[in-house]
């Protein structure tokens, strides 16, 4: 038996035949990949996910920034709590924002989500609780940092595992008291061993061991398909792990540089060799030549200028320059590859082939709608499901992020204006289209011609001047004359 199976048996099998160790000071060996215990039963699975905090985030800075994009979108999104007030509305919005193309209406989907969902204005225990929590998770994080930290996770390991601390007694039993992500690099499952294998709990191997149960624990994993009797399948499958390659020779070509730069030195040898010279006195001549180059060809004012010897020199290269090594091509092609493991755009991180102001915009936005929402999304319905069932049943209610603080997703409200004001419909679904206020002063079935924007009746003769007056006064202040 070796260290790391020792190291299981006696702390988290427990075994009998084996010398107890303390769980509250025992480490886990270096070097031991995940397991899943099935049955009581190890299961080993040689995919290290340590590995790709230590050797992937921690030490490629482009794994760091790409990641860190996207966490940084996804950060600066507020959440809160709404009653459900149309079901049906709200799976339209769901399908909306669902979709990562670009003909996506936002417009649309601001409407069908402020049709579905109500503000809440009223508290009871249950529903403050869960603002609070939508505040503040914990007492050193908020909740959009922990939304943020959560999606950091996921792309590195391929999983996320948010702890709920639920509280068993009060008003607010089975309410979470406060949530922690905890680190997926040292979690292991618990399982059954039957198909369909189900998770029974979750273990914490870092310093000590921590057990907690299904219900305390939202998994977030990303797709696997290498299901085996180990239970790999499920564990999500890591973005880094296809890219293993890809970081290793882009963390190998940084190396080489640096290696390069600490050893650079003299980039060759200059020699005498010139017959005249005896072999006893070219060590001389060697240093008379130093002495002349820095006393008389070193400095400023002597660049571009050409010395001069007496005798006939040799010169030996050793080492490649920086640019012979191409490690500027190797780092753009990685770079591209990387960013490429999480659908990013490479323009995103400085790519050098990639920096025009209109791929930049478009870049922007695609990292909001083909990264940042989609794992909102993700996230968002687990968490409802959860504070619906395990955390609380609180029901008729929804967790939910606020689309508006992304300009990347805002329509040029002028060009939609352009088509929108010629439709011959009425005003207030004119409005509607442009996702503005509509005054309750406004008719429900005003049409306005394009003829200087004036009521239809009024060219009819039906209406007075006066109240014609009054009608686009009160467009004016919805704001629709703006876009004249």
């Amino acid at each position: 038996m070796n260290k790391a199976q020792k190291w299981i048996a006696e702390n988290i099998l427990g075994l009998k035949d084996i010398a107890p160790a303390n769980p509250a000071t025992a480490m886990m060996p270096e070097g031991v990949g995940r397991f899943v215990e099935v049955n009581g039963t190890i299961t080993w699975i040689s995919d290290n996910l340590a590995a790709y905090v230590k050797d992937g985030y921690s030490v490629n800075d482009i794994v760091f920034a790409a990641v860190n994009l996207v966490m940084d979108k996804v950060r600066v999104a507020p959440w809160s709590l709404y009653k459900i007030v149309d079901e049906s509305s709200l799976k339209r919005y769901h399908a909306i924002i669902n979709n990562k193309h670009d003909a996506v209406d936002w417009a649309e989907a601001r409407r069908l989500r402020k049709k579905a969902l109500e503000p809440i204005t009223k508290y009871d225990s249950r529903t403050a609780k869960i603002a609070e929590l939508l505040k503040w998770a914990n007492d050193r994080t908020s909740f959009s940092d922990l939304v943020a930290d959560g999606v950091g996770y996921q792309m590195i390991t391929g999983n996320e595992y948010l702890w709920a601390n639920l509280l068993d007694a009060g008003a607010n039993k089975g309410l979470p008291q406060e949530l922690f992500n905890l680190p997926a690099q040292y979690i292991n499952i618990v399982a059954t061993r039957a198909w369909p294998q189900r998770i029974t709990g979750y273990q914490m191997t870092n310093g000590s061991l921590e057990k907690f149960t299904k219900e305390q624990v939202m998994h977030l994993k990303d797709f696997n398909p290498e299901y085996g009797v180990a239970g790999e399948g499920l564990y999500g499958m890591s973005a880094l792990k296809p890219g293993n390659r890809t970081i290793t020779r882009n963390n190998s070509a940084k190396k080489a540089g640096a290696t390069q730069l600490d050893n650079n030195g003299a980039p060759g040898i200059a020699y005498v060799d010139d017959p005249v010279v005896p072999p006893t006195g070219r060590e001389a001549q060697a240093n008379l030549m130093k002495r002349a180059w820095a006393k008389e060809h070193s400095g400023a004012d002597q660049y571009g200028k050409v010395a001069f010897s007496g005798y006939k020199m040799g010169y030996v290269s050793v080492g490649l320059a920086l640019k012979d090594m191409d490690l500027t091509s190797i780092e753009a092609t990685d770079l591209r590859g990387i960013f490429n493991l999480w659908g990013l755009p490479s323009q995103l991180g400085n790519d050098p082939e990639n920096k025009s102001f209109n791929n930049a915009k478009e870049a922007e936005k695609a990292l909001t709608t083909r990264a940042a929402i989609p794992r909102m999304t993700r996230f968002r319905d687990n968490f409802n499901r959860k504070i619906e069932g395990d955390w609380g049943g609180l029901k008729g209610y929804c967790v939910d992020f606020d689309l508006d603080v992304y300009p990347e997703l805002q329509e040029n409200q002028a060009e939609k204006w352009g088509w929108v004001k010629d439709l011959p419909v009425p005003e207030v679904y004119k409005l509607e289209l442009m996702n503005l206020d509509i005054p309750d002063e406004l008719p429900k079935d005003l049409i306005l011609v394009p003829n200087n924007r004036v009521p239809l009746a009024d060219l009819t003769g039906t209406i007075s001047d006066e109240e014609a007056n009054d009608i686009n006064e009160e467009l004016n202040k919805s704001g629709l004359n703006d876009y004249r």
